[in-house]
């Protein structure tokens, strides 16, 4: 309570599950506990998750009296055969209208998340999506290639259904590539993180890079994690939260684990985290990555591919584990 009430907070998540499902009052009170215990950073993002259909203006408004500066809206896909599958509310139409509503009613950046790789979902669908967003000029899109998990409802739709999601590497990077291409050609979007496309100029999406660089990142709901201080915070369900004090080692790797959920990795900030062997070892890593075109490399940079973009959290995890296990091994010796 006391460090909140000393330091400014740079970044609130209010999310994993959906706010906006609290009775207005409910949710106003929440609020206000907020403003009450926390005291806003200059630049600060508040992002609250939401889905279009408990929204309500009255809802609206207290986000903006209470300084909730960023939406996140589960769209998923806009197509209407998409948006069955799942089993959102609205039609494409109802959709777009609802979030031009939205916008121009809400003071903050409104952000959404798109899900792709439904069992009949096609590139041209795909591609409407992005041209979509750029339409309705998003702040950003999140962009998620669907994943069932057995034993989910899902998963027994899919079944009973008799539709069988096609494993199909091949038609995942088909859609995945479309989508990109789409919203990042002749406009001004731009990849921002390994799942995330951004209006240049408008959504930073400071909830990873604050917590990439160790900033105060706080959490409020059931799933929702994050950074206070020195401390990993993660709210697994209502009557239990996992709460990590992190070493100064852990704490470097996670800073240099960070680096790579963006496209671009500066070759400065990466000597400012590693000591001299892990920098040897990290090296040697994207010199294959670079050598299987993953990456390419200038006198600055290392930056991602199309490749590299679509296997990032995969490349993500190989260079943190390599570098890790290959400086423990050298160490040792």
């Amino acid at each position: 309570y006391r460090y909140f009430k000393e330091k400014g907070v740079d970044v609130i998540y209010f999310g994993g599950g959906t706010p906006t499902v609290y009775k207005n009052d409910q949710l106003e009170r929440i609020l206000q506990s907020v403003n009450r215990n926390i005291i806003f950073a200059e630049g600060y993002e508040f992002t609250l998750e939401t889905t279009l259909h408990n929204l309500n203006p009255e809802k609206i408004e207290l986000m903006n009296k209470y300084g909730v500066n960023r939406l996140s809206v589960g769209i998923q896909s806009f197509s209407d055969e998409g948006r069955k599958f799942y089993n959102r509310t609205y039609t494409k139409a109802e959709v777009k209208e609802r979030l031009l509503d939205l916008k121009s009613k809400f003071n903050g950046e409104v952000c959404i998340d798109i899900i792709y790789n439904h069992p009949t979902q096609t590139v041209e669908d795909a591609r409407e999506d992005a041209r979509v967003i750029k339409e309705l000029d998003l702040g950003s899109s999140s962009f998620y290639s669907l994943m069932v998990h057995e034993g989910s409802t899902l998963s027994h739709d899919i079944k009973d259904e008799k539709v069988k999601l096609q494993d199909d590497l091949k038609r995942e990077r088909e859609l995945h590539d479309a989508f990109v291409k789409e919203l990042t050609t002749d406009s001004d979007y731009y990849v921002l993180e390994l799942t995330k496309i951004a209006k240049a100029g408008r959504d930073n999406y400071k909830y990873i890079k604050t917590r990439t660089f160790g900033g105060d990142t706080f959490p409020i709901g059931v799933g929702a994690g994050g950074n206070v201080d020195n401390i990993s915070v993660f709210r697994m369900k209502k009557e239990m939260g996992m709460f990590v004090e992190k070493s100064e080692y852990q704490q470097r790797l996670d800073r240099f684990n960070g680096l790579f959920q963006f496209p671009t990795v500066e070759k400065d900030v990466v000597n400012e985290i590693l000591n001299f062997t892990e920098q040897k070892v990290f090296e040697e890593v994207m010199s294959e990555l670079k050598a299987d075109g993953f990456v390419t490399e200038n006198e600055t940079h290392y930056n991602l591919t199309s490749d590299g973009l679509f296997w990032g959290n995969n490349i993500s995890r190989e260079v943190l584990t390599t570098v890790v296990e290959k400086t423990l091994e050298i160490t040792k010796k």
